[in-house]
């Protein structure tokens, strides 16, 4: 049997890169390790699946985004809530 890497074909390649997509729209947590500890990522930087490894580089860069995002967003409420409560305490304290 001939070693994965550079020889996929191209139309195989895609249909790696397709089914990575999909599995990975579905729930399916990249992350995972198998048996021997080895993620999707460590089989497709492996097997030189580039089409998978990027494909992973940019869900990774966007579970990011979406993290820092959401971060930021705690943030800007956690603000609005402490801003809230010295204005009500000074209000408390006038009244």
């Amino acid at each position: 049997m001939e070693e994965p890497g550079r020889s996929w074909p191209r139309d195989v390649s895609e249909h790696i890169v397709k089914t990575f997509k999909r599995l990975m729209e579905l729930g399916v947590d990249p992350r995972a390790e198998d048996e021997e500890l080895r993620t999707a990522i460590d089989v497709a930087v492996a097997m030189e699946l580039h089409g998978v490894v990027l494909l992973f580089s940019e869900e990774g860069k966007r579970i990011e985004e979406k993290r820092v995002g959401m971060k930021e967003a705690q943030k800007r409420k956690e603000s609005k809530e402490r801003e809230e409560m010295a204005r009500q305490k000074e209000e408390d304290s006038e009244g």
